[in-house]
């Protein structure tokens, strides 16, 4: 894992445990694990979704698809049982799966492009307009 990769996930993880800090001194039982549900489920999405990027930039096409979608089915299962027979709050979900849009969108993404500047894995995208 690249140290830019390992720089948000640990983000990540120190504000989802921010996060249901806070919660837990605010907030019911419930919606708190559903923070430290949520913000686990962020950083499970963001380490699979990293390597099934990294196999398509690498060129491994043959199954990504699959991956992919044992990768959705997985999270939807997740969510289902977690609300369902749990009874865990789903807007704690919510807020602790937003850990992974307020890391990248506060620095994050500068984070990644810095990686390709200094000499990573880049990707480039052609138009038809020109």
């Amino acid at each position: 894992m690249t140290d830019q990769f390992k720089k948000l996930s640990k983000r990540m993880i120190l504000l989802g445990i921010i996060m249901a800090s806070a919660s837990l001194y605010l907030n019911d039982l419930p919606f708190t694990i559903g923070i430290v549900c949520g913000f686990l489920m962020a950083v499970v999405n963001f380490w699979l979704i990293r390597s099934v990027v990294g196999g398509l930039l690498a060129g491994q096409r043959a199954g990504i698809r699959g991956a992919y979608a044992f990768k959705l089915g997985g999270f939807l299962l997740a969510l289902f049982i977690l609300i369902g027979p749990l009874g865990v709050s789903p807007i704690g979900i919510g807020l602790g799966f937003s850990v992974l849009v307020v890391v990248l969108g506060t620095g994050g993404a500068a984070a990644l492009v810095e990686s390709t500047e200094e000499g990573g894995v880049t990707a480039e995208v052609e138009s038809n307009d020109g």
